[in-house]
């Protein structure tokens, strides 16, 4: 149905939330996260000669940041550092699954080439263990 102005009604998704994220880490599931961001970016080079009125384009290597603040695990924490990525001569495939109710799809997100660079841990006698906060770098992101 059109409005005043003769617009058809916007067709309005529900966003893509961060509940429970699921984390699939080197094929094991170790948790989900409620607060996450994922960055990519990739550095370009141009090179100009003199007299020349084009310009070549060098990409440089992507570099991929993963961010995971509030990581509640269903593993055990000694587990999770025996997994691949928390040594940089043995990375990590990483997939980050948003499969809430809110968003209403499945969204799925996998970086390969993952190493740790950070993390905190806090633990809890009455709780589950939560990983305060891991940041991962990476070389490559791609849709799961």
């Amino acid at each position: 149905m059109a409005d005043l102005f003769g617009r058809l009604a916007s067709n309005i998704q529900p966003p893509i939330t961060g509940d429970l994220a699921t984390i699939l880490w080197s094929g094991t599931v170790i948790g989900s996260a409620t607060n996450l961001s994922i960055s990519a970016s990739q550095p370009i080079s141009y090179r100009r000669t003199l007299g020349n009125k084009y310009a070549t384009i060098i990409p440089g290597q992507p570099q991929v940041s993963l961010n995971m603040s509030r990581l509640v695990l269903s593993v055990d924490a000694t587990s999770l550092f025996s997994l691949a990525g928390w040594q940089a001569c043995n990375p990590a495939s990483i997939t980050v699954s948003f499969a809430s109710c809110s968003a209403g799809t499945d969204y799925s997100f996998r970086v390969d080439g993952a190493v740790v660079a950070n993390f905190g841990l806090v633990t809890d006698a009455e709780s589950t263990s939560v990983i305060d906060q891991v940041s991962i770098t990476a070389l490559q992101l791609s849709l799961a």
